[in-house]
């Protein structure tokens, strides 16, 4: 299963690479480690067709609630862009997995992922079966849970060997 994501280096794509640049950036970096801007913006900002609930939002908190707990937070925007040959390889493997059964659940008012991207998982896994949630964000999984269990249940209920 697939859920708004991508496999393959994004470096000289202008969206992720003004992503990775700003949030890669000392400023940002900073912000995460010390305000929790991960957890505080965009978790909210991800969900689109609900607000995460104040039990949810403590959750995430609790996650990160130190500095050095936001490390890996702070530095993954721009290690995505520095890390073009890891994910060079990721898509240079996908060949090998082409022919398994793929679920891609897609929240389609994601501003991080975009239809793009689905589109190349589509055609890079043609067995797959696309599950488009209208109105989710970027956590989809949290932001519509009943239409990502329905979707995950038909697809195991329809592609499961016999």
């Amino acid at each position: 299963m697939l859920v708004n994501t991508w496999a393959w280096p994004v470096n000289g794509s202008l969206h992720f690479e003004a992503f990775g640049r700003i949030m890669g950036g000392l400023p940002a970096r900073f912000l995460v480690r010390r305000l929790n801007l991960l957890v505080n913006a965009f978790i909210p900002t991800g969900h689109m067709r609900r607000k995460p609930t104040e039990a949810e939002m403590t959750h995430y908190r609790r996650a990160l609630d130190t500095s050095d707990r936001r490390h890996a937070s702070a530095v993954l925007p721009g290690r995505v862009l520095a890390s073009r040959a890891f994910f060079a390889e990721i898509e240079a493997s996908l060949p090998s997995l082409a022919d398994l059964p793929t679920l891609i659940v897609w929240g389609d008012a994601d501003i991080a992922f975009r239809s793009q991207e689905r589109k190349r998982l589509e055609a890079t896994f043609p067995h797959h079966h696309t599950a488009i949630v209208e109105g989710a964000g970027t956590y989809v999984e949290s932001d519509a849970p009943a239409e990502f269990v329905a979707a995950v249940r038909s697809w195991a209920s329809t592609s499961a060997p016999e």
